[in-house]
This record gives structure tokens, sequence and C-alpha cells, in this order.
């Protein structure tokens, strides 16, 4: 099973140092930096809302222990044992993409990791035990898997957020001016993600400096 390779650009965005940690996921970021320290622990899943950095945290585990990396929402899904090989540690990103449809290759990926001492760490949009599924010996599976929440931030990590992907896209925004635009949008990742790409595209097009008046531009 080939692995997905990214550009290196992606990599570069992906790594452990453009991971910024606060109280919403430090527990997630435990589980990376103690692996493989695991105790009896084989699953984890890291679960929280589009934009909250699930696909971030999982390539850093991938980068960290050299996994295989799977994205659900594309996987050719043969035997998992045919799939897994040799691998002693795999990253299934979007996981509960397949819980629906895809029960019982989920149920026997379970099975494969469990017989074979492999590590697997998923992704999803929701705890396992929230997944929809019809096959119960899957459910009952899920239930013993490890879940750790990327909750919602608070704005100190949301103002690390923007400095931090704002300056590699090589935007020098000042505290006044993110701390501004925090007070008049939605406290989320997804909306923090909205307005950094969206700050990145007008900088670009219009050559501005990103500055309280031009936020209030684009508030209007």
């Amino acid at each position: 099973m080939k692995q997905l390779l990214l550009p290196l650009n992606a990599i570069s965005l992906y790594s452990r140092n453009a991971w910024v940690v606060g109280d919403c996921n430090k527990d997630a970021m435990k589980w990376i930096d103690t692996w493989p320290n695991w105790q009896n622990v084989r699953f984890i899943c890291v679960f929280g809302e589009s934009g909250s950095g699930k696909t971030h945290l999982a390539h850093v585990f991938q980068n960290k222990t050299k996994a295989l990396y799977w994205d659900a929402k594309s996987l050719e899904l043969l035997s998992p044992y045919e799939m897994t090989g040799e691998a002693k540690v795999i990253v299934l990103d979007n996981a509960d993409s397949l819980a629906k449809d895809h029960s019982e290759w989920l149920f026997h990926l379970y099975n494969c990791v469990r017989e074979n001492n492999v590590f697997l760490m998923m992704t999803a949009k929701k705890p396992p035990t929230q997944w929809e599924t019809n096959l119960p010996d899957l459910k009952s599976r899920l239930s013993t898997i490890v879940a750790a929440e990327l909750s919602q931030p608070d704005d100190v990590l949301l103002a690390s957020i923007f400095q931090k992907q704002l300056y590699e896209r090589g935007l020098r925004v000042s505290t006044e001016v993110i701390e501004f635009l925090l007070k008049h949008i939605e406290r989320s990742f997804g909306a923090a993600n909205l307005w950094i790409n969206k700050l990145d595209r007008y900088a670009a097009t219009h050559r501005r400096t990103i500055t309280i008046p031009l936020i209030k531009e684009l508030l209007d």
C-alpha cells in the first residue's frame, strides 16, 4: 500500500512547529508527544469541528512515527490486512466518513490492528461512540477507543493562530488589529481559517497593509 505524499508546502504547514498549543488541544497533543509510551492503548481518535486541526495533527503524528497515512475520503478499500502490510503505525484521517457505509471494513481494520499490535490514530468530527453504524460488533469496538477532543479555542489561541499563519504567508499584522478582528467574528477554528484566507487573498490582490480601517471595510 503506497503512502500518500504531500507537496513540500503542505508538509511545512503541517509541521510540529506550525502547531499552536492551547488549552483546547493540549490533551490531544499530549498523545502525539508521548507516543509510543501509550501503555496498553493501541487506538486513539482525535475529534473536533472542521478547521480544528485534525488533519494537521494527523500529519504531525505521521511524520513522527513514519506511519502509513490514509485519507478515508479518497481511500481505495481493500482487505485491511493486505493494506496494512508490515506497517506498525497507521493514520486514518476522516475515519468517521466510513462508519455508515463501510462498517464491515472498519470492523476488520480494528481486528487487524489489535491482532498485529499496530498503533492506529484516527481523526473524526465526532467521538467514535457517536459514529453512525448498524453493525453491533463495530459499535462495541468503537466504544473502547480512546478519544481526544480538539475543543473550541479561546481568544489567546486564536490570536496566536492568526499571528503565526499570517506571518507564514508573509503578512505582518499588529496585535491590535487581530484583537479588533476577534471582537467581531465568531470564535471558532472555521471562522479563523476563513478570515486568514480572506486576508491573504485581499492583501495579495490589493497590495494593502492590513489595518483596523481595512478590517472595518471587510466586516461591512
